[in-house]
């Protein structure tokens, strides 16, 4: 909550004249929406987001957030449907950020009916965490 207090205030405050400084302030706030359940709000960042190019390591921490907000709002069609997209992207983050990574995108593979990607998916991340 004070995270997201905390990127609210920074941007209500002229973050706009820095990208940077915007831009964290963004990420920080959507990945604390997502923590507190406030999903709507947390959807609304990450799509602020989605069409801004991003250095890696902001890249990185968007995906590692819109992982995490698509798993909490059950969508696991789209996130099954974007495993192949993510899982390369997946292998950056740290490596607990790694594991999560690996079992939200092995729940959606097992929902969606792929129970070979869900075990392989599993494993990989039995295997960081």
């Amino acid at each position: 909550a004070d995270a997201a207090a905390l990127a609210s205030e920074v941007l209500s405050r002229g973050a706009r004249r820095d990208q940077g400084v915007e831009r964290a302030a963004r990420l920080m706030l959507a990945d604390s929406l997502v923590q507190l359940g406030q999903f709507d709000a947390a959807g609304a960042q990450l799509r602020s987001l989605g069409s801004t190019h991003l250095p890696l390591r902001e890249h990185l921490m968007r995906l590692t957030i819109e992982i995490e907000y698509l798993g909490r709002t059950r969508q696991w069609a789209e996130l099954h449907r974007r495993t192949a997209e993510l899982l390369p992207m997946v292998e950056l983050f740290p490596p607990t950020a790694t594991a999560r990574g690996h079992l939200w995108l092995a729940i959606a593979a097992a929902a969606s009916g792929d129970a070979a990607t869900a075990r392989t998916l599993r494993r990989r991340a039995e295997l960081l965490g």
